[in-house]
């Protein structure tokens, strides 16, 4: 009720954690708050409570928010929309709504007007709404993305793991080649999602060790 955002933030955290399927509304209002704490606070509560009945309004969203966003002179918040198309992109892989595959595609192809975290979240939807359906003209443009690694501007780790991952749940056998290609590159994401679905597809498995670097700094009161 007041103007400060950290408490309509909170707000929307408890109510998707409690499923709180009457917030929706408010929820839906809050997408347009000013602050991105809050707005895509918004975006996650509603993939959360996951309510069939409120997908066309989240479609809706995210077509207006895509066209916001590539429009350059709209002015819009690029760090709101990239997060809140992640999570409304998020939802619909995760609620099997394939009327949002259309738009969620024109995310797939590597360019300056679609947003970083919403690409990786649009291929990784799509590859739930794939799931255990083979799409070969899909498949190869996917396997083109995890294989963009040698370009004047590579490929997002983010979107090639992704990718790795679609590939995998739509048992593309004729993807094989470059799965193992860059299974190579574990412990990487991309090599882990490579992993992940040669086995899936094949049964075979690759084992690889994790290492984790981890810098030590010394407190900054720490004495002299």
């Amino acid at each position: 009720a007041k103007d400060a955002w950290r408490g309509p933030e909170q707000a929307i955290i408890i109510l998707g954690t409690l499923d709180h399927e009457p917030a929706a509304p408010q929820l839906f209002e809050w997408l347009d708050h000013r602050r991105p704490e809050v707005a895509i606070a918004a975006g996650w509560a509603l993939r959360k409570l996951a309510i069939v009945d409120t997908l066309p309004d989240m479609f809706a969203q995210a077509e207006q928010r895509t066209k916001l966003y590539r429009d350059e002179g709209s002015g819009v918040n690029q760090i709101i929309v990239e997060g809140q198309l992640s999570q409304l992109f998020q939802a619909f892989g995760e609620m099997d709504y394939e009327e949002a595959e259309t738009l969620m595609r024109t995310f797939i192809p590597k360019n300056s007007i679609s947003p970083e975290e919403a690409r990786a979240a649009a291929v990784w939807a799509i590859g739930k709404l794939k799931e255990g359906k083979l799409d070969e003209p899909l498949a190869s443009i996917l396997a083109k993305r995890l294989s963009d690694v040698k370009s004047e501007n590579p490929e997002l780790e983010t979107v090639r793991r992704m990718s790795a991952i679609a590939i995998g749940r739509m048992k593309a056998e004729s993807q094989l080649s470059a799965l193992r290609e860059f299974v190579g590159e574990a412990p990487s994401f991309p090599g882990q999602a490579c992993a992940w679905s040669l086995e899936g597809i094949t049964g075979e498995i690759h084992e690889f060790s994790f290492q984790r670097a981890v810098q030590s700094t010394d407190w900054f009161l720490a004495p002299r």
